[in-house]
């Protein structure tokens, strides 16, 4: 079985807790509605790709992030240091 598969049947059987943020989901169906996409997981007609995205939507736990801009300005100040430092 490959990895992505496994990890689906994972979720789909609550073995698995799958997370997500609302934007990363809505960014993921965005991709998984690409015809390529659609092909390659075998979801060609897009009735079948919003089914499959709707029972994705109620396994998944939904998360909010936070302080993540506080991460990067603290990761951007930290490079730029480094690189006035020892450049």
């Amino acid at each position: 079985m490959k990895l992505k598969c496994a990890v689906l049947w994972l979720v789909a059987t609550r073995r698995l807790v799958a997370l997500a943020t609302p934007p990363l989901f809505l960014e993921y169906e965005d991709v998984l509605k690409r015809p390529e996409h659609r092909l390659a997981h075998g979801l060609a007609p897009e009735a079948i790709a919003e089914e499959f995205l709707a029972e994705l939507a109620a396994l998944i736990e939904p998360v909010e992030v936070h302080c993540v801009m506080e991460m990067i300005k603290r990761h951007v100040a930290s490079s730029l240091t480094t690189a006035l430092l020892w450049g």
